[in-house]
């Protein structure tokens, strides 16, 4: 596919681009659309009238996973590979027909891999086990599959896979999956060994589609990552157990973790936050506790943007705007506008926001989508958004390769993307793989 670089997005070094032209803009998070829709046939999904609401509002990408939440999605997928092909198919096709951009994550739930293959969370950081041939193979085959649609924007490895590494507790055995029996130590994992997966991944991802932004699909990077990481270090090599050590961490650090977890390949840095509580409190959070000092939001963001420039990353504000028990509060809509300028203020080309698993546009969230709408049309006008100049082109140039590219698909060679994202990720992870698999079944 000679023009097929040019589709999505692509961070040249200093700018995010759609296409040719620099781009910013405001998408959501849609969850459910394919993760909830997988089992039904094309034509009595949910996603397809959400799909033409939302381009209704100026929203002109969504976020989702391509693929389900937990183990029964793969064990669907393993029976029936051409059914979910199907589904995913139509659903990319209506995307590109109403031109409405898709940033993909490729895994959603950390354990839901291990639990279909029969491993551990740990088997992250061994890339001989079943989980990472699974999910490679599994990444290899989506990437090849879609990389010639120019509805599909960028990848994402996961969903906040940082958010879980570096944590243990060996006498209750809190956060673990729901999927977790008999659990081990091995059932946690370490931010090194997060890394060498997300580095074969994105290495994958890389073998596949040389252009495209690939972004963590991290969480906020939790306060005491620097200090969870050093922990974790000092595992015990026999039952995978170490004890965690949550200790506020410095600027410095965060830019340290921010690096570690976003390995090269990954070209994009990325963040989640909440802005509402759920602990009955009904407060707003603007402010955040961080680095010794108390920051405003836009304070907040405008330290992600200058990690990410240090790295030499682009940024990707993953989901924004969740004000949990306050959603429904007439003011939100206020706070939510306000959070959308500081999210411009500070720098930051493309956000997301966490509105809704299935598509729903009642009452607060219709709001919500109308400011999203309004900052979008802003965008356009200040010339930032050039969507004229990316659909028309790449219509026609998907419309003239695409028998080309149905006989790439069938060329796949899966193994040597493996192989080259197992190289990839030796080098960049630059600590050892596990040596006892015994866990393993």
């Amino acid at each position: 596919m000679k023009n097929s670089r040019y589709f999505g997005l692509r961070f040249d070094g200093s700018r995010i681009l759609l296409g040719r032209h620099p781009y910013c803009g405001f998408g959501v998070n849609y969850f459910g659309a394919f993760a909830h829709n997988y089992m039904k046939e094309p034509e009595d999904a949910d996603w397809r009238d959400a799909f033409a609401t939302i381009k209704t509002y100026g929203i002109d990408f969504i976020r989702l996973p391509f693929g389900g939440y937990g183990p029964e999605y793969y064990e669907e997928y393993d029976r029936n590979p051409e059914k979910i092909f199907g589904r995913l198919d139509a659903l990319v096709a209506e995307a590109e027909r109403i031109q409405l951009g898709l940033i993909v994550t490729l895994f959603w739930h950390d354990g839901a891999i291990p639990a279909h293959v029969g491993g551990k969370r740990a088997d992250w950081g061994n890339l001989k086990s079943d989980t990472c041939q699974y999910a490679l193979e599994y990444a290899a085959t989506i990437v090849s599959r879609y990389k010639g649609s120019p509805a599909v924007w960028a990848w994402e490895i996961g969903n906040e896979y940082n958010l879980s590494c570096d944590l243990c507790d060996r006498k209750t055995w809190q956060w673990l999956p729901p999927w977790c029996n008999k659990p081990t130590g091995y059932d946690y994992y370490t931010s090194d060994e997060l890394k060498i997966f997300l580095a074969a991944a994105a290495a994958t991802v890389r073998g596949a589609d040389s252009r495209r932004m690939i972004s963590s699909g991290h969480g906020e990077m939790r306060p005491e990552a620097a200090s969870l990481a050093r922990a974790s270090a000092k595992l015990n090599e026999l039952t995978h157990i170490w004890t965690p050590s949550f200790e506020p961490q410095t600027r410095a650090e965060f830019d340290a973790m921010n690096e570690k977890l976003t390995p090269k390949p990954i070209d994009t840095l990325s963040f989640h936050l909440q802005h509402g509580t759920s602990d009955g409190s009904k407060k707003y959070i603007e402010y955040f506790e961080r680095f010794g000092e108390l920051l405003s939001q836009k304070e907040y963001f405008e330290a992600y943007r200058e990690t990410a420039k240090k790295l030499g990353k682009a940024l990707y504000f993953g989901e924004m705007g969740d004000y949990m028990e306050l959603a429904g509060r007439a003011e939100s809509v206020m706070h939510f506008r306000d959070l959308c300028f500081d999210i411009t203020d500070a720098g930051i080309c493309l956000a997301s926001a966490w509105l809704f698993q299935d598509f729903d546009d009642n009452g607060m969230n219709g709001a919500r989508l109308a400011v999203l709408g309004e900052a979008n049309d802003e965008l356009k006008a200040k010339g930032k958004a050039r969507l004229d100049k990316y659909w028309p082109k790449v219509r026609e140039k998907a419309e003239k390769h695409v028998n080309k590219e149905k006989k790439s698909r069938s060329g796949l060679k899966t193994a040597a993307l493996i192989a080259a994202a197992a190289t990839a990720a030796a080098v960049a992870a630059g600590v050892r793989f596990l040596k006892n698999n015994s866990h393993k079944k």
